[in-house]
């Protein structure tokens, strides 16, 4: 496959993220550890902006409480797509991929709806795809989330 190819198929398993966890939305009341872990007022700015143009730093501690101390699944299920591409684009002070796609685990993600199972599948597919034909670090991350997602769920 070659890199224009798999960056084409890689954006289309991205957008295939959005579109089927598009029905989940930000929910202001999400259960989180308040004010232990969190202000209110982090929360709530996390639910002003678009879902696309959160940055890594703003999502980066929220990402490591997520499932834990703060958030369910369909909280998870909301953010996604926006974590999902903020590692594979492996952005500089975000969390590592190991932690975000970990987060597979944690959510149950194999007891999903077959949709939601297949959007997630195939954007780590192409996205290993697309690290195959890269000539950086990415192969690694990706390899790493690989791991977290197929052989801890077994």
């Amino acid at each position: 496959m070659s890199l224009e190819a798999a960056q084409v198929r890689f954006e289309a398993a991205l957008e295939g993220l959005y579109r089927v966890f598009a029905p989940y939305p930000f929910r202001t009341n999400m259960p989180c550890c308040i004010p232990h872990c969190f202000e209110q007022s982090e929360i709530d700015a996390l639910g002003a902006k678009l879902l696309r143009s959160l940055e890594p730093g703003e999502l980066s501690s929220f990402v490591f409480s997520l499932l834990l101390t703060c958030g369910e699944v369909e909280d998870f299920k909301h953010f996604l797509p926006r974590l999902f591409e903020l590692t594979a684009q492996n952005c500089a002070g975000f969390v590592t991929a190991e932690i975000v796609v970990g987060k597979l685990e944690r959510g149950n993600w194999q007891t999903w709806p077959d949709l939601e199972r297949l959007a997630v599948s195939d954007f780590l597919s192409s996205w290993w795809r697309l690290a195959l034909e890269l000539d950086d670090n990415t192969r690694d991350d990706c390899f790493a989330a690989l791991c977290c997602a197929v052989l801890r769920g077994r």
